[in-house]
């Protein structure tokens, strides 16, 4: 009996790690840090994702009220804690488009984009969005939200308005 008994302790131990992350998703937070109209530099393409990887983020302006203009870039930066810092941490960034969609290069109607990105625990991340097209320039309400599996860590809305 003691025999099963550290079998069992010991199946137990051994599979520990493998039944928690090291640190759990639910656990994690998120701090909106700033927000508004940014500038960037271009770092390089994210093949996976087709998106623009940036560096040197500067907020210009905050404000959650956007005007709708080629080159105009937008978003915010955050934190992320409740791993230990420096982990790497998979998000899930959801960008909500208002009611009747953006136009794509391709002229496909998109109402929203999803696309994962990974930041480190405790540093200070950015995520927005730049108006390169004119099928872009949407007038309403735009969101961007931040996830961990399917909890929601961070939201940032952004009336953008045409001049």
């Amino acid at each position: 009996m003691k025999s099963i008994a550290k079998l069992l302790f010991g199946i137990a131990v051994l599979c520990a790690p493998l039944a928690a992350p090291s640190y759990a998703q639910d656990a994690l937070k998120a701090q909106v840090l700033s927000y508004g109209v940014f500038t960037s530099k271009f770092a390089a393409k994210d093949d996976k994702n087709r998106r623009d990887v940036v560096k040197d983020e500067k907020l210009v302006s905050q404000t959650a009220t956007i005007v709708a203009k080629l080159g105009t870039e937008f978003g915010f930066t955050f934190r992320i804690d409740g791993a230990p810092k420096g982990k790497e941490v998979e998000l899930r960034v959801v960008t909500k488009f208002p009611p009747k969609g953006i136009k794509d290069e391709q002229n496909d109607t998109l109402f929203e984009t999803e696309s994962k990105i990974a930041v480190r625990a405790g540093e200070v991340s950015y995520e927005g969005f730049q108006f390169e097209t004119k099928g872009e320039l949407v007038p309403g309400e735009w969101s961007i939200t931040l996830y961990a599996g399917e909890t929601k860590l961070a939201e940032q809305k952004f009336n953008v308005v045409l001049k």
